[in-house]
């Protein structure tokens, strides 16, 4: 169970730690200072990317007829279980799965290794699916008629960063539409979220596919080392998002 009492401002940073020798010149040091905005560059595009993979993945299980059916026309906990949790924790290693009705209310919640049956959306999911919500009034109903050949929908998404009892998730909602139209979703349909958590197995993965060495996680109050570049990860709102530091020192 979230407990939304628990939510606090959080600040994640992303360090890159530079070798800088004692009395380096000027001119050293604005190199070091072009590498370091260069790294705070790189992990910050790497966490948006991620976040646009996490909705791709998304994307498959809720752009689907197959998801209309059994989320929206007539609930099916089995396949929700199977196809969403499931699939969404041991094949894509989200830690989070959520399934919220037309009016926002949870029909199906995990939580790592708890299921929450009765709970309240926390902040972080509030904004998410009122973004979805936005998109969706924006679209406006689809039309009934006959199945297509082609693709009928796009992906109506949100991602955020946020801070959810006391860990830190790249999260992201996707609205339930149909792909072809042999089934039609209700004029408020069903919102998944999924989330992955931001630890030091991420830190470490993240670390290896840009090539920076002995990424860390850290408090957020360690003091500044000279030659240590950071990039401050916000939320939506434009504030930090959690009270911890990722390092990664850059060679």
């Amino acid at each position: 169970m979230l407990d939304l009492m628990a939510w606090v401002a959080l600040t994640l940073t992303i360090v890159a730690a530079a070798s800088v020798a004692w009395g380096i010149t000027a001119a050293m040091g604005e190199t070091d200072r072009s590498a370091q905005v260069r790294e705070e560059k790189l992990v910050a595009n790497g966490l948006r990317l991620r976040a646009a993979e996490i909705g791709k993945v998304l994307e498959t299980e809720t752009v689907w007829d197959d998801a209309v059916q059994n989320l929206d026309n007539n609930w099916n906990a089995s396949w929700a279980e199977s196809n969403l949790v499931q699939f969404f924790t041991a094949t894509s290693g989200f830690r989070l799965v959520y399934v919220f009705d037309g009016q926002d209310r949870l029909r199906r919640g995990h939580d790592g290794t708890l299921d929450a049956t009765e709970q309240t959306a926390a902040p972080a999911m509030s904004r998410l699916i009122a973004k979805v919500r936005a998109k969706e009034l924006a679209r406006g109903p689809f039309v009934v008629g006959p199945a297509s050949k082609a693709l009928i929908s796009k992906p109506l998404q949100a991602t955020e960063i946020a801070a959810i009892d006391g860990r830190i998730y790249i999260l992201a909602a996707s609205l339930v539409q149909p792909d072809f139209g042999t089934r039609w979703p209700s004029a408020r349909a069903p919102v998944v979220v999924v989330g992955q958590e931001v630890n030091e197995s991420f830190v470490e993965r993240m670390s290896r596919y840009y090539l920076l060495d002995s990424a860390r996680l850290e408090a957020a109050g360690a003091p500044s080392q000279a030659g240590w570049a950071r990039t401050a990860l916000n939320g939506s709102d434009g504030r930090p998002v959690k009270a911890t530091n990722v390092s990664v020192p850059n060679c």
